[in-house]
């Protein structure tokens, strides 16, 4: 695979601690260059090897401070029916008539940690282009302390929420990209305005209720958030569980970049990075969730639907129960090997994924296409006939990258 070097600067604020194995150093920051060999494997195309030079920014935690001007994410809050919400915009102008990609990010996670760093990888950068970005905080994701008695919205809330979004925004349809929780809230919001989704890029997502096991160690793990005694930081047990919820169990197919990066995820949660106490109102929304009620023969999406998962992830069975309740001829379920939080340890696989996803509706990347071309040597017609196959099946892909 080929493996995306950090560029990024010391930023405690973030709590982003930098490894430090190859001593390149320029004006504060760490940079490589390197030659890889990059295997792609897709469903009815043949395997093709591309050695490239990258010298990229890393796919994860960042600060705006770090990035260009035309890369950063615009800030402010916007008024909803059950708050304010911290809204990021990213890429090109929506009200040039660009299409919309929404996200929505997972609990222990907000905007940055989860989706800024991808939409800032390199092979993104033209999708920014193209796409207007919106990143979505789920209430108090940040640092700020919630007001006392504020009453946390239910998932069905919560995407009511981003709907007051869109219409804020003049937003008439969209993309949606969520994971996790954000994955729930973003499919209830499908289900909602139907005529206004154009597709949903779901990783890691759950339909069902949450089990008895989820909600008893939930719980736990609610009571000592909130608790009137807790620490500015994280307890520990609940660090250890969202390192277990995004990465999953160890392995040795992980690689070793794989490995730093659950390093910096560490000290991420070690850090003042999230709210105890907001964080608490979230789990606790999300383990209260209804079961989003849709069978494969009965009321589905419209949209067409990707779900995603890694094969160590914690939440792979549960992918596997909502594609089986999904139309197959709108729905595709993909596994990613040797990791469990895809975006951060495979981002140029999920790269990938979703341009192929954006293409199949209907959305060419034609700048995207050329470069790509040219980098490999595949001939630009190969690269249109996956469009056009993505867009012409009929029956649910299984789909396994390696």
């Amino acid at each position: 695979m080929p493996l995306y070097y950090k560029k990024v600067q010391r930023n405690s604020s973030d709590a982003v601690r930098f490894i430090e194995s190859r001593k390149r150093f320029s004006s504060g920051s760490v940079g490589a260059r390197s030659k890889v060999n990059h295997s792609i494997k897709k469903d009815a195309i043949e395997m093709h090897s591309i050695n490239v030079e990258l010298d990229t920014i890393s796919p994860l935690i960042t600060s705006n401070r770090q990035l260009s001007e035309d890369l950063k994410s615009k800030e402010e809050y916007i008024s909803t029916r059950y708050g304010d919400l911290l809204v990021a915009r990213q890429g090109a102008d929506h009200t040039t008539g660009k299409p919309v990609i929404l996200t929505y990010h997972d609990i222990g996670m907000n905007y940055v940690a989860n989706f800024e760093g991808f939409f800032n990888f390199t092979d993104n950068k033209i999708l920014l282009q193209s796409f207007a970005v919106f990143h979505i905080n789920a209430p108090g994701q940040e640092t700020d302390r919630l007001p006392i008695g504020f009453e946390y919205p239910t998932m069905d809330q919560l995407a009511s929420q981003v709907q007051d979004v869109l219409n804020h925004y003049n937003i008439k349809s969209f993309i949606g990209f969520g994971q996790g929780l954000g994955a729930n809230v973003l499919s209830r919001l499908a289900l909602l305005i139907p005529d206004s989704v154009d597709g949903l890029f779901l990783i890691n997502p759950q339909f069902s209720k949450s089990s008895w096991s989820e909600w008893f160690y939930q719980k736990k793990n609610i009571r000592s958030l909130v608790s009137e005694n807790s620490s500015a930081s994280l307890p520990l047990s609940m660090q250890d569980y969202l390192m277990w919820y995004h990465f999953g169990r160890e392995s040795e197919e992980r690689e070793e970049s794989s490995n730093e990066i659950m390093d910096i995820f560490r000290e991420f949660y070690k850090g003042m990075s999230l709210n105890p106490y907001n964080l608490g109102l979230l789990i606790d929304s999300y383990i209260k969730r209804a079961a989003i009620a849709i069978e494969r023969n009965g009321r589905n999406f419209k949209c067409q639907i990707l779900v995603m998962t890694g094969a160590l992830s914690p939440q792979l069975e549960d992918t596997v129960n909502v594609i089986s309740r999904l139309d197959p001829k709108n729905s595709s379920w993909m596994k990613i090997s040797g990791c469990g939080m895809v975006l951060q340890e495979k981002p140029h696989k999920v790269a990938e994924a979703l341009r192929l996803f954006l293409q199949g509706l209907g959305y060419t990347l034609k700048a995207y296409e050329r470069r790509r071309a040219l980098m490999s040597g595949m001939s630009l017609p190969c690269l249109t006939n996956v469009g056009k196959s993505l867009n012409d099946r009929r029956m649910t892909e299984i789909m396994e990258f390696e």
